[in-house]
């Protein structure tokens, strides 16, 4: 998944996937789009979600994104079965954010860590426009 606005995105990636060369691509895509349509698009880097930790899959993917010089945002998001809660696949209820439905849950507070680390990096961009 990618998510992606007007002056900034981040990339969602699973830490199984094991290809690297996707988000290659998916790079040099946004710098087209950048290029032909939205000056400011800015590609900020690869929020890997999903993350299992003590799995050696996942932390081999992540270590070769890094290796090869892709932007990896840190904290990586933990797997875990409150956010397929927080999505609504387990009941018939609407999805809600973690934030709404478990405040202090370890993934909603990882949300945070991301959000406060991605807010820190804009910030001295931020006064440079």
């Amino acid at each position: 998944m990618l998510y992606l606005s007007p002056t900034n995105g981040a990339m969602l990636a699973d830490a199984s996937s094991g290809v690297d060369w996707h988000f290659n691509r998916l790079l040099e895509s946004v710098k087209e789009i950048q290029a032909d349509h939205i000056p400011e698009l800015e590609a900020e880097g690869i929020v890997v979600n999903q993350f299992q930790p003590h799995a050696s899959l996942p932390q081999r993917t992540v270590e070769e994104l890094i290796e090869v010089g892709l932007p990896v945002l840190q904290p990586y998001l933990n797997a875990g079965v409150r956010i397929k809660e927080s999505h609504g696949q387990e009941s018939l209820e609407q999805p809600r954010l973690m934030i709404q439905l478990d405040p202090r849950h370890e993934v909603t507070q990882e949300f945070v860590a991301l959000h406060q680390a991605l807010a820190r990096r804009r910030a001295p961009q931020a006064g440079r426009r």
